[in-house]
């Protein structure tokens, strides 16, 4: 059973016969088909263009793991052994027991829409991809006993702590054609669908605390692999007057993919619900991931729910703000920000996600051509 988070999130603000949604965001038939809109051929396309990027390091990884591989360095010789006196393992042993576990997790995505006019149908091209990734270190305990001996003389070198950094990156590229139409004679209810060519791309790495090397962790040169799928979406909305309500079911083809070092990742339908409202110069936007998106690796499996408003600061002037809480996996919940500057279809939009330990941000355009 499924419980959605309640969010206080109360703004008490005048409506006016303003709106606070841009007419036309096509960007949103990327995560719904059923929002794919009707172009006749007299009227002009309409690209978006955007992506966003999100790090979460609250376990400050990055700053323990490189005070890690200093304390260890300092420790060895120029010939690649310790060179440690009794005392003076124990707090290289300590920070590897502190450094256990910790994590730093990314999502990225990078999104181009296309309209396609058309006096028959409401068609939309396209193109996604989107990236999640994350690091962990894992401490082996026979470290522990290394470095005992090593201060008690024994010849004891780099090659020998097994500590190690794992990675795992999963990018998921769509090229795609969405399609939508009335349900039946219906006027508030639309059906949706998106066929598309994906590419599955998996990324796993391994590297000793001793062997480790930033840029080498990040590296394309190695332990890559591509695999490719075909794919569809459906989608549903239901629209009165200032409420909108959809749900979609995102990759109704399941597959399995193996990636360079054998580990799985299975790609699930997952099913996502939405709600707009939008009665006047304030608007709000709720989004919920009823299945969770599956993971990789050591990034997991995430789930979220989100709660955004949006207010109409002036005429073409849009100012936002919503809260992502994280109800499956390993990242935590995080405040975003966006301001838009809108006119009839055409808009641009700035947004910044934040967290305790952790930055992110996006840009979006809309325009005609």
């Amino acid at each position: 059973m499924y419980k959605i988070p309640l969010f206080l999130m109360l703004l008490s603000l005048a409506a006016s016969n303003l709106t606070a949604e841009t007419r036309h965001d096509i960007v949103r038939a990327i995560a719904n088909p059923a929002h794919t809109e009707f172009f006749s051929e007299a009227d002009p396309f309409l690209i978006s263009i955007g992506g966003k990027v999100y790090l979460d390091d609250s376990d400050d990884l990055l700053g323990e793991v490189q005070k890690t591989v200093n304390m260890t360095v300092e420790a060895l010789s120029s010939q690649g052994l310790f060179l440690l006196i009794p005392g003076q393992q124990q707090p290289l042993i300590d920070q590897l027991k502190k450094v256990d576990g910790k994590s730093v997790l990314t999502i990225a995505n990078v999104n181009t829409a296309i309209s396609i006019p058309s006096d028959k149908h409401a068609l939309q091209l396209n193109i996604n991809a989107s990236g999640r990734g994350a690091g962990t270190f894992v401490f082996d305990p026979e470290d522990e006993q290394t470095l005992q001996l090593a201060a008690a003389g024994l010849l004891l070198g780099a090659s020998d702590l097994k500590s190690r950094v794992v990675a795992s990156l999963l990018i998921v590229s769509d090229v795609g054609l969405s399609y939508s139409r009335p349900f039946f004679s219906s006027t508030s209810i639309k059906w949706g669908t998106a066929i598309k060519l994906q590419s599955i791309t998996l990324i796993e790495r391994t590297r000793r605390i001793t062997e480790y090397e930033e840029s080498e962790l990040l590296s394309w040169q190695r332990d890559v692999k591509t695999q490719y799928h075909a794919n569809a979406d459906l989608g549903l909305t239901w629209q009165r007057d200032a409420l909108e309500l959809s749900a979609a079911v995102i990759n109704v083809n399941p597959g399995e993919f193996r990636g360079p070092l054998n580990g799985r990742y299975n790609m699930r339908p997952a099913v996502k619900i939405g709600g707009v409202y939008n009665p006047g110069r304030i608007g709000f936007d709720f989004n919920w991931d009823v299945t969770p998106d599956e993971g990789f690796g050591v990034s997991e499996d995430l789930q979220t729910a989100s709660l955004a408003t949006r207010y109409l600061l002036q005429d073409n002037l849009v100012f936002g703000l919503g809260y992502h809480h994280v109800q499956k996996g390993n990242f935590v919940d995080s405040v975003e920000a966006k301001l838009r500057y809108q006119f009839s279809s055409i808009y641009f939009e700035a947004s910044g996600r934040f967290a305790t330990g952790s930055i992110g941000g996006g840009l979006q355009a809309q325009m005609m051509f």
